[in-house]
C-alpha cells in the first residue's frame, strides 16, 4: 500500500518471492499488511539510490536484522584491527550514486 496518511493506496499484490515494480518519489512511504487486516506489518520509505526493498515476515526481519547486528559489529572490529581507525562511515556501504565513465583522454 502507498501510505497516503489515510487508508491507504493497494499498490497490488505479492506472495512469497514475489515481486512488484511501481513508479515512486525518494520520501513515499509503502507499507505491507495481510490480506483482510489492517495492521501495518513492514513500513519502508523511498531512498535516493536504493532500488530494492524486501517485504518480510516478523520472524524473518527480527533474524535478518540479528544477522546484520552480528555482521556490523565483526566489520567494525576487524576494520580497527587492520587499520587502527574507527569505521566513521555506514554499514552496509550503499552501492556508489554517481556512475563512472571511463576516458581515453583528459581534458
Amino acid at each position: 500500500y502507498y501510505d497516503d496518511g489515510r487508508d491507504g493506496k493497494l499498490q497490488g499484490t505479492m506472495g512469497p518471492h514475489e515481486t512488484l515494480r511501481i513508479g515512486t518519489y525518494v520520501g513515499h512511504q509503502f507499507y505491507y499488511r495481510r490480506p483482510g487486516k489492517r495492521t501495518k506489518m513492514y513500513v519502508s520509505s523511498m531512498e535516493r539510490i536504493k532500488e530494492v526493498y524486501k517485504f518480510v515476515d516478523e520472524e524473518t526481519r527480527e533474524r535478518e536484522q540479528e544477522q546484520l547486528r552480528k555482521d556490523k559489529a565483526e566489520f567494525i572490529a576487524n576494520y580497527k584491527n587492520e587499520t587502527g581507525l574507527r569505521w566513521l562511515h555506514m554499514y552496509p556501504r550503499p552501492p556508489p550514486g554517481l556512475h563512472f565513465y571511463p576516458t581515453d583522454e583528459i581534458g
